[in-house]
């Protein structure tokens, strides 16, 4: 579950064991809204920078993950456009 996304990082809750160092690989949907004219998926490489531990979150842990770089293509129905 995304608490925050900006252009260069992403903060997000989570149960899975993801340590400080980690590299990533995400995948998110961007709506129209944001990306423009059409839908489009952004694929991340990102690396774990931070990682929170806070009692109140039912188990889950806050993950701070740094994205080195990304590429963003737009959808033509379900598919990739090439």
């Amino acid at each position: 579950e995304s608490e925050n996304i900006s252009q260069r990082g992403i903060y997000f809750m989570t149960t899975f064991p993801l340590k400080v160092g980690m590299p990533l690989e995400v995948s998110l949907r961007m709506p129209q809204e944001l990306a423009g004219k059409k839908s489009s998926d952004v694929r991340c490489v990102a690396r774990v920078v931070r990682v929170h531990a806070n009692s109140h979150q039912g188990g889950r842990v806050g993950v701070g993950l740094h994205i080195e770089r990304f590429e963003a293509r737009a959808l033509v129905g379900e598919r990739w456009a090439n």
